[in-house]
């Protein structure tokens, strides 16, 4: 019988371990699992901070939106899932969010979307703004008022507004 391997390099110069093929598939089973649960972790913390504490800003939550960045970075294949919340949120009619006691699943906070927008630029999230803007293009009330498909057009941006606000972007 002969065993597969499949090779795994380490952070320290020079190691090198080799796992069985199956282990190695189940290890990243679990890890796309765990990624998920760890960015739903880190979608309840952001909304934490900005919804439910009084006195925290996006300065304060910014460590979040960091690490949400190198967690989507770390695991590429969350692109879809995050996307999937950001659509969640639009699609849902969240005008009482701040009276939630914990995070609305499918809910992902503006502030967040913006920074990632900003910080991965991903095509998608224009095209999401600029076809949820066109669905709403009568609604005055709507456009009005600073919504978040604006805002992700606007973060979208090099020259983004709001980067003054996040020292992690200086």
């Amino acid at each position: 019988m002969c065993t597969t391997f499949a090779s795994a390099t380490l952070s320290k110069p020079g190691a090198h371990l080799q796992f069985p093929l199956n282990v190695t598939l189940e290890v990243i089973k679990l890890n796309k699992q765990y990624s998920i649960e760890y960015g739903e972790t880190l979608l309840d913390y952001a909304f934490d901070m900005l919804m439910l504490r009084e006195t925290c800003g996006v300065n304060h939550a910014e460590f979040i939106f960091v690490r949400t960045t190198e967690h989507l970075k770390e695991y590429p294949e969350l692109k879809g899932w995050f996307i999937g919340k950001l659509k969640s949120t639009l699609e849902n009619n969240w005008l009482n969010v701040g009276a939630e006691t914990k995070r609305p699943n499918g809910y992902i906070p503006g502030e967040l979307v913006e920074y990632i927008a900003h910080t991965m630029k991903w095509k998608e999230l224009k095209e999401i703004a600029l076809n949820e803007l066109e669905k709403h293009k009568n609604n005055q009330v709507y456009l009005m008022d600073r919504n978040l498909p604006s805002s992700i057009l606007e973060a979208l941006e090099n020259d983004w507004e709001d980067i003054e606000f996040y020292p992690s972007l200086q």
